[in-house]
């Protein structure tokens, strides 16, 4: 435990931001942010995180930066919630509810992190994180589906594609604290 950590988007200075963009890049992984968007370089994407309604911390593994998890919409105390992770390789980590793969235990991390928060008098400040995943991306998918969150349904053009100008099928998960153990938020 306490292999992972969170850098928030105020502690980060724009070069730190526009080099995970790079490394997002390097990886073809651009077209996970911000996919209902025009396409933006670094400075956009600087530009992009520092937006008011957009909650972002970079997560990092055994110190070095391997994702970015944002929060948007939020609306009371529920968000939307969204990933995007960099390779990270087959390594698996031993947790309490097993062995699991490092990419997984980021995302639980994440998740954790925002549900098991608490705000000054000891209240939780979210209840509920909803993610809706293009269906198109496997990946993506896979990725949501180990987080172990509820998944509710799929949504028929739920997911607009900039570059191709289509909505698409969108998987819709909610994370709770009662699919998500307090445990995640101490990785």
């Amino acid at each position: 435990m306490g292999e992972f950590a969170r850098i928030h988007r105020s502690d980060l200075t724009d070069r730190q931001l526009m080099a995970f963009w790079d490394a997002v890049r390097a990886a073809g992984r651009e077209r996970s942010i911000g996919y209902d968007s025009p396409p933006f370089g670094p400075a956009g994407f600087a530009q992009w995180m520092r937006q008011p309604d957009v909650e972002a911390w970079l997560v990092q593994f055994r110190g070095e930066v391997r994702g970015l998890f944002y929060l948007n919409g939020i609306q009371g105390k529920t968000a939307m919630c969204h990933f995007c992770t960099l390779p990270m390789g087959t390594e698996r980590l031993e947790t309490p509810a097993g062995r699991m793969p490092a990419l997984s235990c980021m995302g639980l991390f994440a998740v954790g992190q925002a549900l098991w928060q608490r705000n000054i008098s000891g209240g939780s400040v979210l209840d509920t994180l909803i993610g809706i995943t293009p269906v198109c991306n496997g990946r993506a998918v896979k990725f949501v589906r180990s987080l172990a969150g509820a998944e509710f349904c799929t949504l028929p053009g739920a997911c607009f594609y900039h570059d191709t100008n289509e909505n698409v099928p969108g998987m819709v998960t909610l994370f709770t604290r009662e699919t998500t153990p307090e445990w995640t938020a101490m990785l």
